[in-house]
């Protein structure tokens, strides 16, 4: 699992970086989840927006990178989920008071 802090990612680019990191990791391509935090600081990254090819090239390696060291490093854990409701605490561009 990879949380990336960027505002968006496009499916063409997470298959390309999963295939690079499951070639460089043997992992496979389908246990390999990435997803991003929709952060407004940093770029886009996906075929609608404005391509930074030296960004999608240092991102590409530093994925490579710190999945060989986590996978070097790796221990066993437990994932759990929860979901709660509540009120008030976050809101769409369209909330209207």
């Amino acid at each position: 699992m990879i949380t990336l802090d960027l505002q968006s990612i496009g499916d063409g680019y997470i298959n390309h970086f999963t295939k690079l990191i499951s070639e460089a990791t043997g992992v496979p391509d389908n246990n390999i989840y990435i997803s991003t935090t929709h952060t407004h600081n940093c770029p886009a990254v996906n075929t609608g927006s404005q391509k930074n090819s030296r960004y999608v090239a240092q991102l590409a390696t530093a994925l490579i990178s710190g999945s060989i060291n986590a996978l070097a490093d790796r221990a066993a854990a437990t994932m759990k989920t929860g979901q709660f409701e509540t009120q008030g605490l976050n809101y769409t561009r369209n909330y209207y008071y």
